[in-house]
């Protein structure tokens, strides 16, 4: 009996012993791969676009049985004449009708202008800022009118703007940028004369 367990525990043994791993030895050189990182150019790198021509945004309301016109616009303009300005000019031709235009507010990059005239169909605006060239600014500017009857036979003005027993015209509603008046003479691209209108119209009835 002794002999048999004498037996059993050395196989035993023997079996734990084959099990533990042989130690290897680690190369004297060893190659650590070598991690590319590629460059990701943040937004702060790419240019700042251009404007090619100035957006007009415009959000009119309309009441049809008053006759009355509320707007309220706003302008992107990009400098493109070369040139510092000093102020800016926008045609008004609705003020050509009398008691027809009243100007409520104008601002520019959100600050508020009181340095402005108007005369006849003229805004002038005085920047606080000078604008450089290839600078660009928000001018808004919000108004009211008060249309004129369209006389279809003793009018002294061209019958296309105001309302009259069938129809209802507002072709010089919209204050514009004069670019003539702001070159002062420079060449001036007339590519940038095109603009882009973007209009929500609400309707009172």
């Amino acid at each position: 009996m002794r002999y048999k367990i004498l037996t059993l525990l050395l196989f035993v043994t023997s079996c734990n012993l084959s099990t533990h791993p042989t130690p290897t030895s680690t190369p004297a050189n060893t190659l650590v791969p070598t991690v590319m990182v590629a460059q990701i150019s943040t937004a702060t790198d790419m240019p700042v676009p251009i404007l090619e021509r100035e957006k007009y945004t415009l959000n009119i309301i309309i009441n049809c049985d008053l006759h009355f016109v509320t707007v309220d616009e706003k302008i992107l303009y990009h400098n493109h004449t070369g040139q510092q300005l000093n102020s800016l000019t926008l045609a008004v031709a609705a003020n050509l009708w009398q008691n027809c235009f009243k100007l409520a507010t104008i601002k520019v990059d959100d600050i508020p202008i009181m340095d402005y005239t108007l005369t006849a169909q003229r805004l002038d605006i005085t920047l606080l800022t000078p604008l450089e060239p290839d600078s660009i600014l928000t001018v808004t500017l919000g108004y009211s009118l008060s249309l004129p009857y369209m006389d279809q036979a003793h009018s002294l003005r061209a019958r296309i703007f105001g309302y009259s027993d069938v129809q209802m015209n507002l072709v010089n509603c919209i204050l514009s940028l004069s670019h003539s008046r702001m070159a002062h003479g420079s060449s001036v691209n007339r590519g940038h004369m095109a603009s882009i209108w973007f209009i929500q119209l609400q309707i009172l009835k």
